[in-house]
């Protein structure tokens, strides 16, 4: 494994604006103090005061597939098309 292209870590202290936590990580970040707005501690993802909804991803997502399933059926021919008969 080639040496000359990883750079170089180093231990650095990371201090959250949201709430004040402090905790160290590992880092390439050339800095010994990095300063964050939200961190785990805090964040309404991570804590579980906000509450992720899918619902609604879900209805749009069966939305856009029906409507191509049928635009796809529609151009392929399977509903009745007279042009597309195939000669007997």
């Amino acid at each position: 494994m080639a040496q000359s292209i990883h750079p170089a870590t180093q231990t650095v202290h990371v201090l959250c604006g949201g709430c004040n936590n402090k905790f160290d990580v590992v880092s390439s970040y050339q800095s010994e103090e990095l300063r964050i707005e939200l961190c785990y501690n805090c964040h309404p993802a991570y804590t579980g005061k906000r509450k992720i909804s899918k619902a609604g991803k879900i209805d749009r997502f069966a939305a856009r597939y029906e409507k191509r399933s049928t635009d796809l059926m529609t151009k392929t021919g399977t509903e009745a098309d007279s042009s597309q008969k195939k000669p007997e």
